[in-house]
């Protein structure tokens, strides 16, 4: 999925509103992987949050878990206005519903695990940005690096404004 872009939206490659989704390659042949790159979202005033991917519920009212599995592939390239570069998880203070992103996971090869590099993003989470209590990242053997932002970050790769990041080995 390469140079979407997302005017005065966000998700500039997917957006992805509630349910569940999968990227997993890792079965596939070199020529055939998953590459989300060069994306972008665009957009003031609560838009232009995740260059690659954008993760929020469907609405105020939907309670159910949303679970978000990146297993294999690369997210690289991509920018975004706001918040996550390459990945925004945007769940908000009072949302209903949980949402669990899984980063890898612990039956691949460390081969065949998702790469997050070389986003950007004019706020927060250069490569990854989680927001709400009710957001989880779990982080298995997936690479997070050599993202930026335009405002400083202490960490650019990762910015975690409530929810938790785990990273498991």
């Amino acid at each position: 999925i390469q140079g979407n872009v997302a005017y005065d939206g966000n998700g500039g490659a997917i957006s992805i509103l509630g349910g569940n989704f999968t990227l997993d390659d890792s079965n596939s042949p070199e020529d055939k992987k998953a590459y989300i790159i060069e994306n972008a979202a665009l957009g003031t005033g609560g838009k232009g949050h995740g260059g690659g991917i954008y993760v929020a519920q469907a609405s105020d009212t939907a309670d159910d878990e949303i679970i978000v599995q990146l297993i294999s592939g690369s997210i690289s390239g991509n920018s975004a206005d706001g918040n996550g570069g390459g990945i925004c998880v945007d769940m908000g203070d009072n949302t209903k519903a949980s949402l669990t992103v899984k980063v890898s996971d612990e039956i691949h090869d460390a081969s065949d695990t998702l790469s997050i590099r070389n986003n950007s993003a004019s706020s927060k989470g250069g490569g990854m940005y989680v927001n709400g209590a009710k957001a989880s990242v779990l982080l298995y053997d997936g690479k997070i690096l050599d993202n930026g932002t335009s405002s400083y970050q202490v960490n650019p790769d990762i910015t975690v404004d409530g929810g938790g990041v785990v990273t498991l080995s």
